[in-house]
C-alpha cells in the first residue's frame, strides 16, 4: 500500500515538471505545490533535501529512482507523514482535470462533413471542453450536433 502511494506521488511530482508550462487546472496546480511542499519538508528535515533538489533539477531515472527509495523510506518510518501525503495524492486522484477537444487547429481547404458529435464527462474534476477553435476554412464545413456536457 505505501509502495502505491509513494510512486502515485513521485509520478505526480515529476509529470507536474514536465507541465510546467502547460494549461494544468489551479486546484490542481496547488495541490500538487502543497505535495511538493510536504514532500520537501520532510527531505529537509532529515537532511535529505538534496535528493529531491536533485531530481527535480535532473530528473534522469537513476535520480527520480534515489528520490522514490528515500521517500519509501520516509513513508514506512513516519505514520504521519505518510497519511498526510496519502490525503493529498487522494486528493488530486479525485481533482484530476479533464480536457476534452474536438476540431482544434484543423485546416479545410476543400469541403468537410462531420457527423454528430457527444463530449461527455461524468467525473466532477475540473473539466475543460472546446470545440471548434483555431479552424482556417477554405471551403465549406458541415457540423452535425455538438452536445458537451459535464
Amino acid at each position: 500500500m505505501e509502495i502505491t502511494i509513494v510512486s502515485v506521488a513521485s509520478t505526480l511530482i515529476f509529470k507536474a515538471l514536465e507541465k510546467s508550462g502547460e494549461k494544468l487546472g489551479e486546484v490542481l496546480l496547488e495541490k500538487i505545490g502543497e505535495l511538493r511542499n510536504l514532500v520537501r519538508e520532510k527531505f529537509k528535515s532529515k537532511g535529505v533535501e538534496g535528493i529531491l533538489m536533485q531530481a527535480e533539477k535532473n530528473p534522469t531515472e537513476a535520480n527520480k529512482q534515489m528520490f522514490q527509495t528515500v521517500l519509501e523510506m520516509q513513508v514506512s518510518q513516519d505514520e504521519i507523514f505518510a497519511n498526510d501525503l496519502r490525503a493529498l495524492v487522494d486528493e488530486l486522484k479525485s481533482n484530476s482535470q479533464v480536457n476534452q477537444i474536438f476540431l482544434k487547429d484543423v485546416d479545410v481547404l476543400g469541403s468537410a462533413e462531420i457527423g454528430d458529435v457527444r463530449q461527455i464527462t461524468t467525473s466532477g474534476s475540473s473539466v475543460n471542453q472546446e470545440a471548434a477553435t483555431n479552424l482556417k476554412l477554405g471551403g465549406n464545413l458541415k457540423i452535425g450536433n455538438v452536445k458537451q456536457q459535464n
